[in-house]
């Protein structure tokens, strides 16, 4: 009976219409030459770079803004960094700047790496620093560092949490279709999903034939 009858109505109108959503995305057809005409368009999105770092750290202050688990994340990581350098954070600037000015002097970076580093993972790997692409989980204004440059070229310090980065480009290339491409058919359907959504909606405009029925009353005096 009423209001379970109609309740029951309206959900299985929404389970249908969301099935029928998800059935025109996921059972869009993606074709080989698509994948290939998609990555070719947008090769600059999928550019990567092989990376060797430098690490300078700062002892930064302690006091924590809140208590929110960001907060206390953050103070956590605040307090790591104390422990790892006495330097104030001018310090390690002006010590990772002239760590880059030697480096893009012609200086040996592996040396560099080994006599300055305090990243204990990428310095026992001579530097070794990754591969930076998409869906990496680096912060977008390191990322724009890194991929502002070229192959050999040194970036200037990057501030990251409780230090500086240097890095040096070793390579850049673009990541292989192979690797991609269940991204990119992704992208093509819900893509082909947004124009089916807009051709719906142009196709079905409500019509309100009773123009008083959009208007708001003005309460009275």
């Amino acid at each position: 009976r009423s209001p379970y009858k109609e309740q029951l109505q309206n959900e299985r109108l929404d389970i249908l219409a969301r099935a029928m959503v998800n059935d025109e995305r996921d059972g869009y057809r993606v074709q080989n030459d698509a994948i290939q005409a998609y990555y070719d368009a947008h090769k600059s999105d999928y550019e990567q770079a092989t990376m060797k770092a430098i690490f300078v750290t700062f002892k930064p202050g302690l006091q924590s803004k809140g208590t929110s688990t960001e907060d206390l994340q953050a103070a956590a990581q605040t307090a790591l960094g104390a422990t790892r350098s006495g330097r104030s954070e001018a310090e390690a600037l002006e010590l990772a700047q002239s760590i880059v000015k030697r480096a893009r002097a012609g200086e040996d970076f592996g040396k560099l790496v080994e006599q300055y580093s305090e990243d204990a993972p990428s310095k026992r790997d001579q530097g070794n620093f990754g591969v930076l692409k998409a869906g990496s989980s680096f912060p977008p204004a390191f990322r724009q560092a890194v991929m502002s440059h070229k192959a050999g070229e040194v970036t200037d310090p990057i501030r990251q949490g409780t230090g500086f980065y240097i890095i040096r480009v070793e390579q850049r290339t673009a990541q292989p279709l192979s690797e991609v491409s269940p991204d990119i058919v992704a992208t093509i359907r819900q893509n082909h999903l947004n124009e089916w959504l807009q051709d719906l909606n142009r196709r079905f405009q409500p019509e309100i034939k009773d123009p008083s029925f959009s208007q708001i009353g003005t309460p009275k005096d």
